[in-house]
């Protein structure tokens, strides 16, 4: 070959270019394999000399540069050409549409154009919830799958891989061409319309449902015995409660036990008001939400679904800041009996003061009214009355009561005719109890005796000896009486005889004779 190249056209569009030489029968040109050329069994086109080159043998004959039949690159060898970079074709996953909560596993899987082989460290998938799926080296292969476990506090409305890369400088992802011929790296560019959220519906929802208020149906008031108080629980997202009872503990130390429910956003639940509790005078509140034995309370996930483990009430948000709910379910009691009357003894007519101190106030209703019984054997009746923390009224001491010589003392006190005595409160009133005050009664209080009993004469007898008495005799006569009477009077007190005398009795001072 003499004054040009002779040019080798390959059917990848290349052309081989041979510097002159010879005389050889043979010659070797090289071929640096160009972007974007691609050939299934590389093979000439083509041969031709450049310019002015001629290609002769020894006695000056030009050569033929028709290709051989049978005998082109092709037919000796088998070499294909392969510039293409494989790509990915799509992401999507083996794991069910739907939604899933902390600590579920989610398949990742990363569809390429051709084979791959992945060495020298891992491939990076980064997920729109922040976390990272490494997939260690494999191929050669056409996909490779990580796997996502979903952590606490990821979420994604629609789980998509926002990165794909690898791992440091000595990690490779190249084609399936033989190391040495220069394998293709892979693009990992994201595949439009072909991402992971394009081909599944997968939603993450690592966060865990709260509470967010605690409030009540029932109107602000203040609530009395057997009263129901409607009692709600708003949360973050829809819940489920299974396996136990969620306890909500009141301010009153009632616990409220909740039985399963859900999936719901909220849960109503209606407390009984019961005899003694009260929030002593502020608003009803919740002191504490905690699950009972053996249950659980977690979202509507589809797969792994998050628990509640944060059962606090946000500031400004519990059952006394929405509401205005008072409960008083303490029953009013008699806290002392007393009288306004000096101490003393008393007697038939007399009136004495009774004056009842309740712990609140009440209110009487009936016409029956309260009885309040005596020791002396009296019953006094107290008439309605509105609302006041005392009741009095007065006992006129009659003919033949007497509390023979003890303090007067209240023994039973009865509401009459279906008369009711009841405090205040507007809704569910507590009735009262009349229970009688243990060191707090009439004669705890006051030194009163009740003697009503008449003095009669016990006998009538004489110091003077048997016998018979003549005209000027002087014959004694004493009256015994049945306790010390006084006499008062210039008139005095005659006694008639059967002999016909009267004789006269002048006053005098306290004696039984």
């Amino acid at each position: 070959l003499a004054g040009n190249d002779l040019e080798l056209t390959l059917d990848t569009g290349a052309v081989v270019s041979i510097a002159p030489f010879g005389p050889s029968m043979s010659v070797s040109g090289t071929y640096v394999v160009g972007a974007g050329e691609a050939s299934g069994d590389l093979n000439v086109t083509n041969a031709a000399l450049a310019g002015a080159a001629t290609l002769t043998d020894a006695p000056g004959n030009s050569a033929s540069l028709a290709l051989p039949v049978g005998g082109n690159l092709a037919d000796n060898r088998a070499i294909v050409i392969d510039t293409a970079a494989p790509f990915i074709t799509s992401i999507t996953s083996g794991t069910a549409n739907g939604t899933y909560g902390a600590g579920a596993t989610i398949d990742v899987t990363v569809n390429f154009s051709e084979n791959v082989t992945l060495a020298g460290n891992d491939l990076l998938v980064t997920l729109d919830t922040g976390a990272v799926v490494s997939i260690a080296p494999f191929g050669p292969a056409g996909s490779a799958s990580g796997t996502y476990t979903v952590a606490s506090g990821h979420t994604s409305a629609d789980l998509d891989v926002t990165g794909i890369a690898l791992v440091g400088a000595g990690a490779s992802l190249v084609d399936d061409c033989d190391e040495l011929l220069n394998p293709n790296d892979a693009d990992l560019s994201l595949p439009a319309g072909q991402n992971l959220g394009d081909n599944k519906e997968i939603k993450i929802d690592g966060v865990a449902p709260t509470i967010l208020s605690v409030t009540s149906t029932t109107d602000s008031g203040t609530y009395g015995t057997g009263a129901n108080v409607n009692v709600r629980i708003e949360f973050s997202e829809d819940v489920i409660l299974t396996g136990g009872t969620l306890n909500v503990t009141l301010s009153t130390g009632a616990v409220l036990n909740i039985p399963a429910f859900g999936p719901a956003s909220q849960v109503d639940h209606t407390y009984a008001v019961t005899a003694g509790h009260t929030t002593s005078g502020a608003y009803l509140t919740v002191t504490n939400i905690a699950l009972g034995s053996g249950a659980s309370l977690t979202d509507d996930l589809d797969g792994n679904p998050n628990p509640m483990v944060d059962f606090s009430i946000p500031s400004l948000q519990n059952l006394d800041d929405l509401k205005e709910i008072k409960i008083d379910a303490v029953a009013p009691v008699i806290d002392s009996i007393s009288s306004t009357t000096d101490n003393g003894t008393y007697g038939t007519g007399a009136a004495v003061n009774l004056t009842i101190t309740f712990s609140k106030a009440v209110t009487l209703v009936g016409a029956g009214g309260m009885d309040v019984t005596l020791n002396s054997g009296a019953t006094v009746n107290v008439p309605e009355f509105a609302s006041s923390d005392t009741a009095s009224v007065t006992y006129t001491v009659a003919a033949g009561h007497t509390t023979s010589g003890a303090d007067l003392d209240v023994t039973n006190i009865t509401l009459v005719g279906g008369a009711t005595l009841r405090d205040s409160v507007p809704n569910n009133p507590n009735n009262a109890d009349l229970s009688l005050p243990g060191s707090e009664n009439l004669a705890d209080n006051k030194d009163i005796i009740i003697d009503g009993a008449a003095p009669v004469i016990d006998s009538i007898s004489s110091t003077t000896d048997n016998g018979t008495y003549g005209t000027g005799a002087a014959v004694n006569i004493t009256i015994t009486f049945s306790k010390a009477v006084t006499l008062v009077g210039a008139g005095g007190m005659d006694v008639t005889l059967n002999s016909g005398a009267t004789v006269n009795v002048p006053e005098f001072a306290s004696s039984d004779t």
